[in-house]
């Protein structure tokens, strides 16, 4: 309806255990917003994903293998999340030290 916003909300906890042996919980938090003049927040963050991720193969498809890609490897995921910023989309992330219990309560 006229007046009317979406929002995208994004949140991902994870505890994982370093080579030391000790515990970090990292989170990371999305929250985008419509442009009240513009394209609804879910447009924007799942259309220009795709189109950074199109550009990314165009510009050079020897950095990744054919078929259906995970942005899993640096190769995709650095320059990704540095061009969706360069769009103001961002990706709050955060490390802080955890506990076992803190594990396995995940």
């Amino acid at each position: 309806r006229k007046g009317e916003r979406d929002m995208v909300a994004m949140y991902h906890e994870l505890v994982v255990r370093l080579a030391n042996g000790s515990y970090e919980r990292r989170t990371a938090t999305l929250i985008e917003y419509a442009d009240p003049k513009g394209a609804t927040a879910m447009a924007r963050t799942v259309g220009v994903t795709a189109a950074i991720a199109a550009r990314l193969v165009l510009e050079d498809a020897s950095k990744f293998q054919a078929g259906v890609q995970r942005p899993l490897s640096k190769e995709w995921y650095d320059p990704m999340l540095q061009l969706l910023e360069d769009e103001g989309i961002r990706l709050d992330e955060r490390a802080e030290p955890a506990s076992a219990e803190g594990a396995a309560a995940l």
